[in-house]
């Protein structure tokens, strides 16, 4: 009896202990697959970081420091009064460094301070080139400052100091500037915006009179004396009506320059006054 009852109850135990073990096993599993989870995202959360920091170093090495991207070409233009030596002396770059240790914005301040650089662009060019595109100011005339001969800019901007010699090349400003100045001033009084607001004009819409100006003097708006090469006397005109004026003045330079005159004064729409000498 004894034994029977130690065999039932051995038989009960291990009827229950089977029908548990799989809910056991699941959850042991579960608790398993949660730690190793746990453990791969932990992995890369630390080896990620890691990864990308490694990748950026061996980047920057490679831009910064290998021979494939160091400077070999600088590619110019827009540039046709500045010469090509003196805007690579000016950028100031080195054909032994990696363009993209070359500081750009920097080597763009550098070439502005030339007072012909009305603006400039600099970029790279993979995988060895520097370019280097310009807007250059237009050179338009010629004044004089306390006996000195300065190149001056459609914009009013003094570009150059220039010897008297060179100065016929250009129409020359008559005007009385007693501050002193220096190449890469602006001027900016009235007088002699009105003077380069009209030979802009002239040089677009009449270029024979541009090429035949000796100088150009700006009594006031309405007074305006030009001296030409060839005419015998002066050629008064109006900043208001300019375009009209110097249409005429180009129509009638054949017959002016065969006739001995003191002045014709285009002031008028629709006549020009001569005078002859008495």
């Amino acid at each position: 009896m004894l034994l029977y009852i130690t065999t039932s109850m051995r038989k009960v135990k291990n009827e229950y202990f089977f029908k548990r073990t799989p809910l056991r096993l699941k959850k042991i599993r579960r608790k398993q697959f949660h730690f190793q989870r746990f453990c791969r995202f932990t992995l890369f959360a630390v080896l990620m970081p890691s990864s990308i920091a490694m990748l950026l170093f061996v980047g920057y090495t490679l831009l910064h420091h290998s021979e494939f991207f160091i400077v070999q070409h600088v590619n110019i233009l827009g540039n046709h009064f500045i010469d090509r030596q003196t805007i690579i002396a000016a950028a100031d770059i080195k054909y032994i460094e990696s363009i993209f240790r070359i500081d750009l914005e920097r080597m763009r301040q550098k070439i502005r301070t030339n007072p012909y650089v009305f603006d400039i662009l600099v970029r790279r060019e993979l995988p060895a080139t520097i370019a280097i595109e310009l807007q250059e100011r237009n050179p338009i005339a010629i004044i004089t400052i306390n006996k000195k001969y300065f190149l001056i800019s459609e914009d009013g901007v003094l570009v150059e100091e220039m010897s008297k010699a060179d100065s016929i090349n250009y129409p020359i400003i008559v005007e009385s500037e007693s501050k002193t100045k220096k190449v890469g001033d602006a001027l900016q009084n009235k007088t002699f915006q009105e003077a380069l607001l009209i030979l802009t004009k002239m040089k677009e819409e009449t270029p024979v009179c541009f090429s035949q100006l000796l100088t150009i003097q700006v009594h006031n708006s309405f007074n305006v004396s030009l001296k030409m090469r060839n005419l015998s006397g002066t050629i008064m005109i109006a900043a208001e009506n300019i375009s009209n004026s110097l249409v005429r003045l180009q129509y009638l330079m054949p017959q002016l320059t065969r006739t001995s005159f003191k002045s014709v004064d285009f002031r008028f729409r629709n006549k020009a006054i001569v005078k002859f000498y008495s």
